[in-house]
């Protein structure tokens, strides 16, 4: 949940990311829309973090409105 009490998909990825991340996550929003955030009135996104990612995960993320975070996985 974020500060507005809004549902936040969380996907964590421990190797470099493509496109294919978008479906994947897409799916976890649409399942937690569908299932919890539509009864309760609230909105879902999604961030992806991932220790690199090219340039069509970039492009499909931001078209989907996914956050894509660049993250130090030890």
């Amino acid at each position: 949940m974020d500060e507005h009490d809004d549902f936040v998909v969380l996907d964590l990825k421990a190797v470099h990311s493509s496109d294919s991340v978008v479906g994947q996550i897409l799916r976890y929003m649409g399942y937690v829309r569908e299932n919890l955030a539509e009864k309760a009135g609230k909105k879902v996104r999604g961030i992806v973090f991932t220790p690199s990612y090219d340039e069509q995960l970039r492009l499909a993320a931001r078209e989907a409105g996914i956050q894509v975070l660049r993250v130090r996985i030890k």
